[in-house]
């Protein structure tokens, strides 16, 4: 189903503003679709400007991207997700580090179960 123009515009006025969910509610798509339309669009939150270090997670081993964004330090998995709180992403092969999309797991936290 191809976009209209409405939607295309709210898209690009929004993305980066709104959370993702919210967002693909409004235009009637899902997360997923909306996050694709938004990189064809050139919308995206360039990973690449940041500069992204490891952390050590929680769980025995495990350790994630960060970079301090505007004070916060922000794990790159839910940037990427553009995960809002108490939403989880998890990693599919269980490397804190592998952050392709078709390997996170963005959900709200009731639906990860």
């Amino acid at each position: 189903m191809s976009w209209s123009k409405e939607h295309a515009d709210l898209l690009s006025a929004h993305y980066g503003r709104l959370p993702v969910a919210e967002i693909a509610a409004m235009v009637g798509r899902t997360a997923d679709a909306v996050m694709s339309r938004a990189k064809r669009l050139g919308l995206g939150k360039r990973v690449s400007r940041r500069h992204w270090h490891p952390v050590k997670g929680s769980r025995e081993g495990l350790f994630y991207a960060f970079a301090n964004i505007g004070g916060n330090r922000v794990l790159m998995h839910r940037f990427l997700c553009d995960a809002g709180p108490g939403e989880t992403v998890r990693h599919g092969d269980g490397d804190g580090l592998n952050n392709r999309r078709s390997n996170l797991d963005h959900r709200p936290a009731r639906d990860m179960n």
